[in-house]
């Protein structure tokens, strides 16, 4: 199978994997989703936000590449970012509970089957090669990957793999210790996102281009010292720590 099919394949895999685990994850909840109140606004919310957000961020990460090829579809419409998705849809829930009056949390029912559909998805980017354009930078270090190009480079899509296969274990683990509704979610966002900040220095463009194939690739561009995606990652890692101190404060008080 070639790989552009191959990553495809994962990443349907990924999210009927995703989807599968969240469904069953709702019948052990002791309502269903559907009793739930405005949980239709909800879930069109959510799916509305990580549209969106995936393709907001995708356009500010590559923006050199979208105005040298506007008005192209292939540039307008084609790529996506998992953070611009994350937060996308998490800005979409909380802005649709609000309006449809929902004060509980229920994200805590989804820190696991989107983590886990992470995993499988960057299984796809591994195989994908350059072209998916998650490589890391070249290194010397014995387990360095050719993607593609006859460069050995840090596989940052395993990098990720495994740290969020440890994340799931620790996840697993605190759940039941853990007192307010939300909070797992909240740890597994700020986590990710935190290590998706660093994680990301160790791929283009935080690098010179070390082959012909990778130039041919759009180049992210870099904001006083950061790309789109680790801004917004560093955003979402402050507004989950805001929460946990604004809960903090509330408890010394």
């Amino acid at each position: 199978m070639k790989a552009p099919l191959l990553h495809a394949a994962f990443e349907l895999l990924a999210y009927a994997t995703g989807f599968l685990l969240s469904r069953r994850a709702w019948r052990r909840e002791t309502r269903a989703f559907a009793a739930r109140p405005g949980a239709g606004w909800i879930a069109t919310a959510a799916l509305l936000g990580d549209a969106l957000g995936s393709k907001i961020l995708f356009l500010l990460q590559y923006p050199d590449f979208v105005a040298a090829n506007f008005p192209s579809a292939a540039s307008l419409l084609g790529g996506k970012t998992i953070v611009g998705g994350l937060l996308g849809g998490l800005v979409g829930v909380e802005i649709a509970k609000k309006r449809v009056g929902v004060a509980d949390s229920t994200g805590d029912l989804f820190a696991l089957p989107v983590l886990a559909g992470l995993v499988i998805g960057r299984l796809g980017c591994l195989a994908a090669g350059l072209g998916d354009e998650t490589f890391g930078l070249p290194t010397t270090l014995p387990w360095g990957w050719d993607f593609g190009d006859g460069v050995p480079r840090h596989p940052t899509p395993l990098y990720e793999i495994a740290f969020l296969l440890v994340l799931a274990a620790i996840l697993r683990f605190a759940r039941p210790r853990l007192a307010h509704a939300g909070d797992t979610f909240r740890i597994f966002m700020a986590a990710y996102l935190a290590f998706r900040v660093a994680v990301d220095f160790l791929k283009p463009p935080f690098g010179p281009v070390a082959s012909a194939a990778e130039a041919a690739l759009p180049r992210a561009r870099v904001y006083a010292g950061l790309t789109a995606i680790q801004i917004a990652a560093a955003c979402g890692v402050l507004y989950d720590l805001a929460v946990f101190l604004k809960r903090a404060g509330r408890r010394a008080s």
